[in-house]
């Protein structure tokens, strides 16, 4: 999972951020967008500023007959 690719190589560096950091996945999301829903509510309920989000939907997906999909 690229998530956890991701988490490791940033301990395995010592990477570290002026600002809090979270590595988030969510489930549901093709039945309505039930995870990212919750959290984007729990966020704003919290009042939290976000400095940056990096949306990795369907990492590593590719369909030959999807003409819309970036090719390298």
């Amino acid at each position: 999972m690229a998530i956890l690719a991701i988490a490791r190589a940033i301990w395995k560096n010592g990477v570290t951020f002026r600002k809090n950091v979270e590595l988030v996945t969510f489930a549901g999301e093709e039945q309505g967008l039930y995870g990212s829903r919750a959290y984007a509510r729990e966020l704003r309920e919290k009042d939290a500023r976000l400095s940056v989000m990096i949306q990795a939907d369907m990492l590593a997906y590719h369909a030959v007959s999807d003409h819309s999909q970036m090719r390298s």
